[in-house]
């Protein structure tokens, strides 16, 4: 069996980047959000190195529509992207209210400065807009 090196490769910054915040603010509590952001992930890794089967003839005119569009992305793709900036903008929402709650003394252990706090609830808020974004303008 050969080692798709080339899906590894391409999965495991986007990965880091984008399930990393996830993880870390309701990994604990709901691992659903994290599962569900590491199936979109991967969903999309494999829609982005794939290589069409059936090449279809060069369509200029098609081409030049997806450009003036700026829509170059397929739709498939786009929902993809929407669903993951969900799933980082709303685990960004939980966590924010897991921290108005009295944390318990595991709570407190796990991330407990304000300094880590904010990063992680700036970062989540971010990659989830830059994901969802994406996902909207198609790029």
């Amino acid at each position: 069996m050969e080692v798709p090196w080339k899906f590894i490769m391409a999965f495991s910054p986007l990965s880091l980047a984008v399930n990393l915040q996830v993880l870390l603010t309701t990994g604990r509590v709901n691992p659903l959000f994290t599962l569900a952001s590491i199936l979109l992930l991967v969903l999309l890794t494999k829609d982005t190195i794939a290589e069409p089967d059936n090449v279809p003839a060069f369509l200029k005119t098609e081409e030049e529509n997806r450009l003036a569009q700026l829509m170059i992305t397929s739709d498939y793709n786009r929902y993809i992207r929407m669903g993951m900036g969900t799933i980082n903008i709303v685990s960004t929402m939980l966590y924010i209210s897991y921290l108005s709650v009295k944390p318990t003394k595991q709570q407190k252990r796990f991330l407990s400065s304000e300094a880590a706090q904010w990063t992680l609830t700036a970062w989540g808020c971010l990659v989830g807009a830059i994901m969802f974004s994406t996902g909207y303008y198609g790029q």
